[in-house]
């Protein structure tokens, strides 16, 4: 890497010169021995994985490292000298000359010797590079390239070792002039440059010997019990002639003589040769064929061809085969390029047939069940919808539908956790570019019995498990859960591996959204399920004469009676009783026993979800239907039951059977009889191929007059007809038929030999299942059920003059599948067989035998067989002249061709190629050829095609876009016109119609579409949806949205959709459809609105709400409606009601107390309420002043008892106990009379006076009384909140509170100036300054044995008045001094003074201030009564008692 790396640090004009030593170089040499050149097509990025030889990596990277050390001047040179070129040398002798021309995008795939291609990519990548190496290397190398050429290319890079070698000794064979050559694409080929002979196959002459002697040998596929077959070589023979061979592992096997001797070339085994097309095996045999789709099974290539048959083994994983870059890579493939074997392969060639071709395809998709054929479709419908697409998005509904029907029809067996239990065909529709236009799904079948019935180990249909578990099951009641349902808990089974049946059903609402259901829609089919449950939940029991039965649990009955909109007594009577009509007698009602009951309910029950499930396949069919006759060819997929052997097999199994003897006999004729048939109208040499002819069988079924299903439409209408008597009759027409045979064990069993093996019917229950119907009673319940849709699906039966009714259900299919097969003879088909590997549905488990069996039943061997002896390949002359005429010209120009009509010409095309095409056969009309000549053709013809490809793509390119461009002119008028008028859809679409026939298909060459094309898009599907919700409101604006819910509901659904396209273009008709069909609704709605008012304010009884109705109601047109009446009524009865109300307001009004005066409490009255109470109550107030006044009188009684008779203090202020009580009972008063009342309202005010007179004015006059400043202080805060009461209540406390703030505010100036007056005169010491403050205190108004904060201070003052007067002012001071200080020290206090702590008894002071002056033992009393802390100018005193 770094050997013309720069060194940053040098100087400018410096050189490094680094020499390889001996040792370093012969290192080299020897590390290099090993490497391949196929590694220098690695990229430089992925050396970092390479680990082998990282000392190659440390050692190249420092050869030329750079010398920090180096001296300034120094020139930087890289010389070669002869060791080194000897390295080179040993280095390339590997080297092909073919990996020098492969490009640098493919050097990622290689990793192994990474080194040399590092090391050369970066020899030439640095632009400081001298010429002089340069030209030394190349020399090298180009030497070395000549002398030693290499060959063998094809051989695994993890076996380089074993490659060189046999490279090293095929260096000197004769290729015979053969070499690779690789097309425009990359696809490798042969061409012999002695004859021009090309090939797809690597030839003879430039294989090597291992690969030559690997496919020769006396190898043969030996049977064995578990891989079927074995490989095995003949080692010796007995004497009978049986064959002992050897297998690889040792064990040796005898082979019957008569055992199919199948050779085998041991090369047919490496993994490498497994082929992805069974038609290219060698030596084709079913040992060779199922060893083949077995390995490549466990290599998870589960899909294979056979010719133009896909083989889908179903792997049961899942594997990254799907998506949208593999579904690109097949439908963009073209050219020499195969893809691997796919269902988008299958669904590629369709569509490509169907669109270049302009016929209809059909691919049928047929195996067991769990086989994969559901899946095989919607891989097939996943790749129409991508390629294809719509204009309308239709393809995402196809695809929506599957979840939709799977939930419906698919169900757990042992065979597949998601089988489907009917067939169905689905016809796609494209238009003439090959955009989907719609669908149509026909269903086959459905298996009704599973409704009822499910084998042990099985489920019903999953629709059922996903209501029960999904949040809509309260909603239909089926919150009991599966278990408690014997439709679904019968199995033991109620989960399926994989399946999530909450998740599921929510994409099942979810695609039911995406195709237009409604919800009211979706509800009918869940409720239809739902109803499906309960009927299976219905338990009877025998009557008491045992003659009958009842039913037990009829909650049951009620829930299914509903949900189904019929009456639950009808339902209960027709599933426990039949009428029975006989000619000439009136009618016979037939009780059922118990078991019949349930028999009755399963009928019904199964009857209802198959009509159901046809209605559900008719609404999918609606949502994606074809629109206007825009089809012009359509692809069929055919998803069907595959053939079925149980171990108890009936009506459905024989059915099934038969139409898969059907398919299978379309698929011979199409696979073998109509191949031979072309052979032999083409008069050609051909090979005959014996097949399975299953027409016999086919017959034994159906055809008449003695067919199994004709003998059995014909029992039914017998009089006397039974199960019994039918198989006795089909054993004595069909006991000499080879296919048909008796069985001794059961009257009712018979085998028919079905080309799929044996199966052993119960023909018990055959006629039954063939009517499929019900009982006329159960029938005519449901046609008259109040459910619309219900009822069109049972609507009433025709007799035909001959007495028949309804088909039965086995001519029905047999019709259904007349019919589909005629669809399928008029389609090209592609066929799938789907292979289901093993029966534990496990991954990576392949049962070879299990396998073989499903391969030879499908008919695959006969298929490979006549792949490879027919001529599957054929053109008309014309088409094959117009198709390989291009093989006319060489590298010199075109060669005149001499023939004018198309059959010679095929001749002289095929012979100037100089190939041979001996086996290509020239037809009466055609010419045919197998695969191998097919591909040579191809190979020829692209080769022809890539000398003017560029050139030809260079003139049409440019041909194009002019052509593009005037068509665009040309067209642009038109379009433009369109948008510019609008909402004229008829020249829209015309614009878009001329648009796309003279640009649409260059358009496709180019990614561009025109801004106008794309408005008109866009215009059209706002017209088309106009034109949509137009018709939908045509068709409602006669509906009468009053009639019936159903009705406003779907007037008011269009008028929704039409409101939500408010916006989009209109005409002045659609203008005045929305505008009547809206007014009408809204009309509606108006009418319901005011109803709903009526009803309401009449339940109100709201007086002015009920006239306002009824004036609305008359302004509507509908004042003569019920709700009206019964509003007039209630006005009459308010009128009344208002006579009573006055009545008892004037008794409220009768000794009320609603203002305070001294005397009021007298006046009081209460008694004469009771009466007017219960006159009130007797006539019943409805109106809201009626129940008020009520509420009011009741209260008034109670408080107005208590205040005349509970209340002491009328006069005071104290709280009224009583009252409050009677405020705070939740029974009597109502929050309405707390804000409505006024009687209640002065109740109120009166309490909250009297409390605020306690809370406030109270604790005002006690601060007032013990001098509380502070207290005092924030009392008169609180004061100024105003109080909520009457005024006559506020007046009364602003009196109070006038008072008590003015004799607060006064007290505290006089205390404060009192307490700083004694404060000052105590400091001063001056005699009429405390005498001053004395006599100013002992004018207060207080008492100072409650005034505690003016103790102190007055104490003190009055005690320096008293030294005044009998100590001089010197020893006052010193006096005074002591007092202070002895009075402490008799608390055990401590005073600091100048002469320090002085200890005097308590009772010397009280002497000596006794002895002194008789004034001051009003203080001293204090002092000994009350104790007393104080603060002075010399510190804190204590004095106590």
């Amino acid at each position: 890497d770094n050997i013309f790396s720069k060194n940053k640090k040098q100087k400018p004009k410096q050189k490094m010169e680094h020499k390889l030593d001996k040792e370093t170089k012969k290192k080299i040499e020897e590390l290099f021995k090993e490497i391949n050149i196929e590694d220098l097509t690695s990229s430089t990025a992925n050396r970092t994985k390479i680990s082998k030889h990282q000392e190659i990596f440390d050692i190249v990277d420092n050869i030329f490292s750079k010398n920090k050390k180096q001296k300034p001047k120094q020139k930087m040179e890289h010389k070669l000298d002869k060791e080194t070129k000897k390295k080179i040398e040993e280095l390339f002798k590997e080297i092909n000359i073919e990996d020098l021309t492969s490009s640098t995008a493919n050097r990622t795939k290689i990793s192994k010797h990474q080194e040399i291609f590092d090391i050369v990519d970066n020899i030439f990548s640095k632009n400081n590079f001298k010429p002089k190496i340069l030209n030394e290397i190349l020399s090298v190398v180009a030497y070395t390239l000549n002398n030693y050429p290499n060959y063998n290319k094809d051989n695994d890079n993890d076996n380089n070792n074993n490659n060189n070698n046999n490279n090293n000794n095929n260096n000197n064979i004769d290729t015979q002039g053969w070499e690779e050559r690789f097309t425009m694409d990359k696809v490798p080929y042969y061409v012999n440059t002695i004859t021009n002979e090309v090939a797809w196959e690597k030839p003879d002459a430039m294989k090597s010997q291992d690969e030559l002697d690997s496919e020769s040998g006396s190898w043969r596929w030996v049977p064995d019990e578990e891989l079927a077959f074995v490989p095995g070589r003949e080692i010796d023979t007995t004497a009978k002639g049986d064959i002992v061979c050897e297998t690889d592992s040792g064990e040796h096997i005898t082979v019957k003589k008569d055992f199919p001797f199948w050779p085998l070339l041991k090369s047919s085994l490496l993994l490498q040769n497994l082929k992805s097309d069974l038609v290219l095996i060698d030596n084709m045999n079913e040992g060779l064929i199922i060893y083949n789709l077995r390995e490549r099974f466990y290599k998870n290539q589960i899909y294979t061809n056979v010719g133009t048959i896909l083989i889908s083994v179903n792997p049961f994983q899942r594997l990254p085969l799907y998506t949208p870059e593999i579904m690109s890579n097949y439908y963009n493939c073209g050219g020499n390029k195969r893809m691997p074997p796919h269902p988008f392969g299958i669904a590629d060639a369709a569509y490509k047939s169907m669109k270049f071709d302009e016929r209809n395809q059909s691919i049928l998709i047929s195996g067991e069940s769990g086989a994969g054929k559901t899946e095989a479709t919607k891989q097939c419908l996943a790749f129409f919808a991508e390629v294809a697409g719509s204009e309308n998005h239709v393809e995402q509904k196809i695809i929506q539908a599957n979840p939709i029907l799977e939930a419906f029809g698919n169900a757990k067996t042992l065979r597949n956790n998601n089988s489907s239990r009917f067939g169905k065909y689905m016809e796609i529709h494209f238009d003439n570019r090959g955009k989907i236009v719609g669908a149509r799904t026909e269903n086959y079948l459905l298996e009704k019995s599973r409704v009822v019935y499910q084998q042990e180990g099985e489920r019903n249909y999953h629709i059922f498990f996903q209501l029960c578990r999904g949040d809509m099951a309260a909603k239909f009641g089926l919150e009991e859960g599966v278990d408690s349902f014997r439709y679904l808990n019968q199995s033991n089974c109620t989960f399926a591996e994989h399946i999530d049946d909450i998740e599921e059903f929510n994409e099942v609402v979810e695609s039911m959204e995406i195709l237009g259901f409604s919800p009211e829609e979706m509800d009918w089919f869940f409720s239809k399920a739902a109803a499906v449950l309960h009927l299976g939940n219905i338990k009877f029991e025998a009557d008491k004469n045992e003659s009958g039965c009842v039913i037990v649990n009829k909650d049951r009955v009620v829930k299914a009676a509903k949900l189904l909109g019929v009456k639950p007594p009808q339902l209960g009577k027709v599933i426990r009783s039949r009428i029975m009509k006989i000619p000439g007698q009136p009618p016979t009602d037939i009780p059922f026993k118990p078991f019949e009951a349930l028999q009755a309910c399963d009928a019904l029950a199964k009857d209802i979800y198959g009509k159901a499930f046809d209605y559900l396949v008719r609404r999918v069919n609606q949502a994606v239907a074809i629109e206007g006759q825009k089809t012009k060819n359509t692809i069929g997929v055919l998803d069907i039951f595959g053939f079925e052997i149980f171990e108890n097999n009936s009506f459905e199994q024989l059915c099934i059977n038969f139409a898969n003897e059907k398919l299978q006999q379309h698929f011979n004729q199409y696979t073998f009889k109509l191949e031979e048939e072309v052979y032999k109208t083409e008069r050609i040499d051909f090979t005959h191929s014996d097949f399975i002819d299953n027409q016999p069988i086919l017959d034994l079924i159906e055809k008449k007059p003695e067919g199994l299903l004709v003998l059995l439409d014909e029992e039914i209408v017998m009089p006397k007809g039974s199960d019994e008597t039918y198989c006795r009759k089909i054993c004595q027409k069909h006991m000499k038929n080879d296919h048909f045979k008796r069985l001794i064990k059961k009257d009712t069993a018979f085998k028919i030999y079905h080309y799929a093996g044996e199966v052993i019917y119960d023909g018990e229950g055959f006629l039954e299942k063939n009517r499929d119907t019900l009982y006329q009673d159960l029938y005519n319940l449901l046609n008259g059920s109040s459910d619309q849709i219900l009822r069109s699906l049972y609507p009433p039966i025709v007799q035909s003059k001959k007495g028949k009714g309804i088909r039965s259900l086995g001519s029905q299919f047999r019709t259904q599948l007349n019919n589909l097969m005629e669809k399928l003879f008029q389609t090209d088909p592609h066929y799938i067989r789907c292979v289901k590997p093993n029966s534990v549905k496990k991954p990576n488990i392949f049962v070879s035998k299990m396998s073989l069996e499903q391969l030879r039943y499908a008919g695959v061997f006969e298929a490979i067989h006549i792949r490879q002896n027919g001529y599957p390949f054929r053109y008309t002359h014309e088409q094959f002249v117009r198709r390989y005429k291009c093989l006319a010209l060489t590298d010199n120009g075109w060669v005149t061709l001499k023939n004018k009509s198309a059959k010679p010409l095929c001749k002289e095309l095929l012979d100037m190629t100089g190939q041979d095409f001996s086996d290509v056969q020239i037809g009466r009309t055609m010419v045919l050829y197998r695969a191998e000549q097919q591909r040579l053709l191809e190979l020829l013809r692209n080769l022809s095609l890539e000398r003017v490809c560029l050139v030809a793509q260079r003139f049409i390119r440019t041909t194009l876009a002019q052509l593009f461009k005037r068509r665009m002119i040309e067209v642009r008028p038109l379009l433009r016109k369109a948008l510019k008028v609008q909402n004229d859809l008829e020249l829209c679409l015309n614009a878009l119609d001329t648009a796309s026939e003279q640009i649409g298909s260059i358009s496709q060459v180019f990614d561009f579409e025109m801004r106008e094309v794309t408005l008109a898009k866009d215009l059209r599907y706002k017209l088309l949806e106009r034109k949509r919700v137009t018709e939908l409101l045509e068709k409602v604006q006669q509906m009468d949205p009053e009639a019936n819910e159903e009705s406003f509901n779907m007037l008011y659904d269009a008028v929704s959709q039409a409101n939500a396209i408010e916006s989009y273009p209109f005409t002045d008709y659609q203008y005045q459809v929305t505008q009547k069909v809206s007014s009408k609704l809204q009309l509606s709605i108006d009418r319901r609105a005011c109803m709903e008012e009526l009803r309401n304010s009449t339940t109100d009884a709201d007086k002015d709400r009920i006239n306002a109705a009824i004036a609305n109601a008359q302004e509507l047109g509908i004042g003569n409606c019920r709700e009206v009446g019964v509003a007039n009524r209630e006005l009459s009865r308010i009128q009344e009601e208002e006579k009573v109300l006055a009545g008892l307001i004037q008794a409220l009004e009768r000794g009320k107390c609603c203002q305070f005066t001294d005397d009021a409490q007298q006046y009081i009255e209460y008694e004469h309420l009771d009466a007017a109470i219960q006159k009130a109550e007797a006539f019943g107030m409805r109106t809201y002043e009626g129940r008020h006044d009520v509420d009011l009188a009741k209260f008034v009684k109670h408080s107005r008892y208590h205040l005349k008779h509970s209340v002491s203090d009328w006069d005071g202020n104290e709280h009224w106990d009583a009252i409050e009580e009677v405020l705070n009972n939740e029974d009597i008063i109502t929050d309405d009379l707390r804000e409505n009342a006024g009687e209640v309202l002065w109740l109120i005010g009166e309490m909250a006076y009297r409390t605020r007179w306690r809370e406030l004015i109270v604790p005002i006059h006690t601060a007032i009384e013990y001098i509380q400043q502070d207290q005092l202080e924030s009392l008169l805060e609180e004061l100024k909140n105003p109080l909520e009461a009457t005024e006559d209540q506020m007046y009364r406390m602003q009196q109070l509170e006038d008072q008590v703030r003015d004799a607060a505010h006064e007290l505290l100036e006089n205390v404060s100036t009192c307490k700083q007056m004694l404060i000052n005169s105590a400091k001063s010491k001056d005699e009429n300054e405390l005498i001053e403050a004395v006599n100013f205190g002992t004018e207060l108004p207080i008492t100072f044995e409650k005034a505690v904060h003016l103790q102190e201070i007055y104490s003190v003052a009055f005690i320096e008045l008293c030294m005044f007067f009998h100590i001089t002012k010197g020893e006052r001071e010193q006096t005074s001094l002591m007092l202070y200080e002895e009075l402490a020290a008799a608390t055990s206090a401590s005073v600091l003074s100048e002469s320090g702590s002085v200890e005097i008894q308590k009772d010397n002071i009280l002497n000596e201030l006794q002895t002194q002056c008789q004034l001051i033992n009003d203080a001293i009393q204090f002092v000994q009564d009350n104790g007393v802390t104080f603060q002075t100018d010399i510190g804190q005193h204590t004095y106590k008692k």
